[in-house]
């Protein structure tokens, strides 16, 4: 990263070392251990580990901040991820998908490993695939600078967030030691959005488990929240556009190559639209 850079990312968080600690969630304890890197990643497109952990070659600093930012979204028998947004007080608000959650009352686990239980049940924001998550904590969490302006094609992008499954075993026993970046570009944004606010498309390669993910631009800037990965199958309607209409064969095979996220200025427009 460019030192021009470093300012802008605006915030160094100093993460402890991982420690054992026991999470109760619904009918089952997670318990977390040393960090543990896979050989291999189950995915819903069996796309290699070497390409969906790429820490090697990201920015130490980058990787921090995006990984301090990032929280897990824990239900009994599943986990999502999410991003911090907004303090005010000792109230949290966390963005995720509302897929995630949809209605439940799941934990959120923070990158220094303490879980936290809602203060109130999750709220839908419109008709939009977002949810806002609160918690309280007295404990000082960074949060990513929103950027609002839609990125361009071609611009790099991180989607940070929990493949749910790693070396073929369900990874809510890792907790926060089953992050992952992903780095790709930006390869689409349509004129028109898709169903329920879906209007960024970038090459990332994204698993199970990481919906609600924050995705940042390479100076650390949140611009999205991803929650579709890629090679859907079209015959489902995930591809019409929210007025219905059809894209074209050449947009609709770029599509199906990319994963997707809603970007951070639909969450900006709903929460202005509230007051």
């Amino acid at each position: 990263m460019k030192d021009g850079n470093a300012g802008s990312l605006m915030l160094k968080l100093s993460l402890s070392s991982l420690m054992a600690i026991a999470i109760e969630a619904g009918d089952f304890n997670l318990k977390l251990g040393e960090e543990v890197w896979a050989q291999a990643l189950p995915t819903e497109n069996a796309i290699p580990l070497s390409n969906l952990d790429l820490k090697s070659n990201i920015d130490e600093e980058l990787h921090q901040l995006c990984q301090s930012a990032t929280v897990r979204v824990i239900k009994a028998d599943s986990a999502g991820s999410g991003v911090i947004i907004n303090r005010q007080g000792n109230i949290y608000s966390v963005l995720t998908n509302w897929h995630v959650v949809d209605a439940s009352n799941p934990l959120i686990l923070t990158a220094d490993d303490e879980q936290y239980q809602l203060i109130e049940a999750p709220q839908q924001l419109g008709n939009v695939d977002l949810a806002l998550l609160k918690f309280y904590s007295e404990v000082e969490y960074p949060i990513p600078q929103m950027e609002t302006t839609m990125p361009q094609i071609g611009d790099t992008v991180y989607a940070a967030g929990f493949p749910l499954e790693i070396d073929q075993s369900n990874s809510l026993y890792l907790g926060n030691a089953a992050f992952r970046l992903t780095q790709g570009e930006v390869s689409i944004i349509p004129l028109k959005s898709l169903p329920q606010g879906y209007q960024l498309g970038y090459t990332n390669d994204t698993v199970i488990g990481m919906s609600g993910s924050p995705i940042f631009n390479d100076q650390g800037f949140l611009v999205a929240i991803h929650g579709r990965g890629k090679y859907r199958d079209p015959g489902f309607g995930v591809y019409i556009f929210e007025d219905g209409s059809e894209p074209t064969s050449e947009q609709l095979e770029q599509m199906i190559q990319s994963s997707w996220g809603i970007p951070i200025s639909n969450y900006a427009e709903l929460i202005n639209s509230r007051f």
